[in-house]
């Protein structure tokens, strides 16, 4: 099993941010969170963390719901990166990544070889291994998004939660970035303003407006010119190029 919602909202000064939202994403596959912006997708994240408690509904890890769980336990679990991921402190990259270490670690103790071999694999997979010992401050928007999904990977979680990761990217980056994500071993949910990325990456959408999931499904199924009318508000055209669902929007008519 994994993580899942069931029916869960959360509001702030009686407006309702997310509202009645249900999430199951089937273990290892990469789910996108679309939405224009204020739909909701960057909180319903924070309550797929444990970071905010639903004012309503559950979110559950194995069946069991996070407000049981330990919050250790759950950081074991879950990993999160946010958009921005910066730090005011000067540490290399191999320091940043030892970071998703810290929820398998008591109170002041040091680390270990499963430590050192878990950051070495994470390191790989995100393709930074060569960065360990370069102060983190001096890489690109690109390698620094890259260095903290190596952090996430270093905590050895089962899901792995992204607030729009591609923010500020070139296009090259985006790809490069997503395809890492894409190939990672984790049930992923991933919060995207492209629709075309979302289309190339993800193997289910769930679209947002207003809190309220619209709709939700494959990306072939999900995405249409109603679809982009209805919760975007801009005309679109919508066609199949080489098996991968491509949106092409038009200019606003006169």
């Amino acid at each position: 099993m994994t993580l899942a919602a069931h029916d869960v909202s959360w509001s702030v000064v009686g407006r309702l941010v997310v509202d009645g939202v249900s999430l199951h994403p089937e273990p290892g596959s990469t789910v996108g969170l679309l939405g224009p912006n204020g739909s909701g997708k960057s909180t319903l994240l924070r309550l797929l963390a444990g970071l905010r408690p639903p004012s309503a509904g559950a979110v559950e890890l194995d069946g069991r719901p996070l407000t049981s769980l330990r919050r250790r336990s759950v950081a074991r679990r879950v990993a999160v990166v946010e958009q921005e991921s910066g730090t005011e402190q000067d540490l290399l990259v191999g320091d940043v990544v030892a970071l998703g270490r810290i929820p398998h670690h008591r109170p002041w103790s040091g680390t270990t070889a499963a430590d050192d071999a878990a950051v070495r694999r994470a390191a790989e997979h995100a393709d930074v291994a060569d960065r360990l010992d370069q102060p983190y401050r001096t890489l690109s928007g690109g390698e620094r998004q890259r260095v903290q999904i190596a952090r996430a990977l270093a905590q050895e979680p089962t899901d792995l939660l992204l607030d729009e990761p591609t923010n500020h990217l070139d296009v090259s980056h985006q790809l490069d970035l997503l395809a890492l994500v894409r190939r990672t071993p984790v049930t992923t949910v991933v919060a995207l303003h492209d629709l075309n990325l979302a289309a190339m990456f993800c193997d289910q959408v769930v679209v947002l407006a207003e809190g309220r999931v619209v709709a939700a499904g494959p990306p072939a199924e999900v995405l249409s010119p109603g679809l982009v009318a209805e919760v975007y508000g801009v005309r679109a055209v919508v066609e199949t190029l080489d098996g991968t669902t491509h949106v092409r929007y038009l200019p606003p008519s006169s």
